[in-house]
């Protein structure tokens, strides 16, 4: 049986309209809204890569909150589970 508690990492990649529409302090706020830990970087135009940790659930919430910001269009979201970084204790906005 799947624990809703357990802690998982992700790899996510996120593809669409991510620049120029806040997408970065929403990513933030998300991050302390639902209780992940982890990453985020612009890699293109129209890329954004990010390790996030936490429950499956903490991190499908997360997800689910990122694209519903005003003017941020998500066309495509490509994710792979990643170990675990024990003892992570913050999110960071990576340049």
């Amino acid at each position: 049986m799947f624990n809703n508690n357990k802690t998982i990492r992700k790899y996510i990649g996120l593809y669409g309209k991510v620049k120029g529409v806040g997408f970065r302090s929403r990513t933030e706020e998300a991050s302390k809204k639902f209780s992940v830990t982890g990453w985020m970087r612009n890699e293109g135009d129209d890329f954004i890569g990010m390790e996030i940790q936490g429950t499956k659930r903490e991190i499908n919430r997360f997800i689910r909150y990122l694209k519903r910001g005003k003017g941020i269009r998500i066309e495509n979201v490509k994710a792979r589970e990643i170990t675990v970084v024990p003892d992570e204790s913050g999110f960071s906005i990576l340049y």
